[in-house]
């Protein structure tokens, strides 16, 4: 799979959500954005960032064919 340069705002949120990883508290990590602004590469580079820890990934979106395509572009399991 080609890797995609990402964006200042994408670097920013990638940066954010390693140091969301690495502190100390449990938590939930919220990723949004409005549509076509790179969250779907985004969330395959974090899900990759984090691939061999021991921590647990729950990916969640607001409607079933937004579920479905999260699903088939960040070939993330259900």
């Amino acid at each position: 799979m080609i890797e995609l340069a990402l964006s200042t705002d994408q670097e920013a949120a990638l940066s954010a959500f390693a140091d969301f990883v690495a502190g100390p508290d449990p938590g939930v990590f919220v990723l949004s954005g409005a549509a076509g602004t790179g969250k779907t590469t985004l969330t395959r580079r974090m899900a990759q960032s984090i691939q061999d820890s021991a921590s647990e990934v729950a990916y969640t979106a607001l409607t079933g064919r937004a579920a479905a395509v999260a699903q088939a572009r960040t070939q993330l399991d259900r």
